[in-house]
């Protein structure tokens, strides 16, 4: 399925890679940096990923859903995928970029 990225040592409370990767959002994220295989906003994965969960197209996703979304990447899933390897975010430009493809089922 997926690499475990995880410490291994035992001595953390973070969630198992497997458990970040299996939540849907996560999915949705890591298709859309593959498929766009380039530095992507964060507002446009935050879109892209919206629009696949609620099967609509890009261009009608809500403003505020598409905020809250992007905020809760930006300060939650971006910064672990980050630290865990799996994609390169610079939060100050808000680009998020896939590091290994094969990552993405």
């Amino acid at each position: 399925m997926f690499t475990d990225l995880s410490a291994g040592d035992g001595t953390t409370d973070e969630k198992p890679i497997d458990d970040l990767l299996s939540d849907p959002h996560c999915r949705h994220l890591l298709t859309v940096l593959r498929e766009r295989d380039r530095p992507t906003g964060v507002s446009t994965a935050s879109r892209h990923i919206v629009s696949e969960m609620t099967d609509s197209p890009v261009d009608q996703v809500p403003a505020n859903v598409e905020r809250r979304v992007q905020t809760w990447l930006h300060h939650g899933l971006l910064p672990t995928l980050d630290d865990r390897g799996v994609v390169a975010f610079d939060p100050e430009r808000r680009t998020v970029t896939l590091t290994d493809p094969t990552l993405v089922p």
